[in-house]
């Protein structure tokens, strides 16, 4: 009969390994949003054809808006329908920090933010930009999930079947007058087209979309579902 003594010394020498072998948490993932380094052009529709016309009539406008204005299925130009982002199209540096981000609610689409981030989703644009509608990009450890337009109330432009924000903390009127008021530092996400009177209820329901419920459940982001 082999040494029992044996057998002791490694059962010991098992639970003294276990109990050093401390429980490695996985890392949360940084939530961020960042604004493009360049313009991207839309995949939606086609490109839009100027005019020699045209171009004699307004330089500017033709020279602004040559490479990105296009014509949608429905006939209407605009220069924000869908658009793809990779790493290489973001600035260096966030617009929007992690720690800004406080969480996304996904029974009403709102990304609620700190006060500070909001300053750059009020009536007076803050975001430097030379086109009216911005692409920006949500990110998950710099990897866009969501590519989005911050589109102005006052735009002259349609967008497209993108995601769209406009202000923190919106309010405004639906179909029938009745006064729809969002929570303080709420930026709720809408999905185009909104070029109808019903656009405000566009729900893109995010919670389908794979990558953005996950990063948003791993980094503990989740206000309600």
């Amino acid at each position: 009969m082999k040494n029992p003594s044996n057998y002791i010394a490694v059962i010991i020498l098992l639970l003294s390994l276990l109990s050093c072998t401390e429980k490695i948490e996985e890392s949360k993932p940084l939530i961020e949003i960042y604004q493009l380094n360049k313009r991207i052009v839309s995949y939606e529709g086609e490109p839009f054809v100027f005019t020699e016309e045209m171009t004699e009539m307004d330089p500017e406008f033709t020279n602004a808006f040559k490479d990105i204005l296009r014509v949608t299925d429905d006939r209407k130009w605009t220069p924000n329908g869908t658009f793809n982002s990779s790493q290489i199209d973001l600035r260096k540096k966030p617009l929007i920090t992690n720690e800004q981000i406080k969480g996304f609610d996904f029974t009403s689409d709102e990304l609620i933010l700190d006060e500070k981030a909001c300053e750059y989703f009020g009536i007076i644009k803050k975001i430097n930009d030379s086109y009216s509608d911005t692409q920006l990009v949500l990110t998950i450890d710099r990897k866009p999930i969501l590519n989005f337009y911050r589109a102005g109330t006052m735009s002259k432009w349609d967008v497209g079947k993108s995601h769209f924000v406009l202000e923190c903390g919106l309010m405004f009127s639906d179909s029938i007058g009745t006064v729809i008021e969002k929570r303080e530092n709420a930026l709720q996400i809408f999905h185009g087209p909104f070029s109808n009177n019903d656009w405000w209820k566009t729900s893109p329901d995010l919670k389908k979309d794979t990558a953005f419920y996950n990063a948003f459940k791993r980094a503990g982001k989740i206000i309600a579902e």
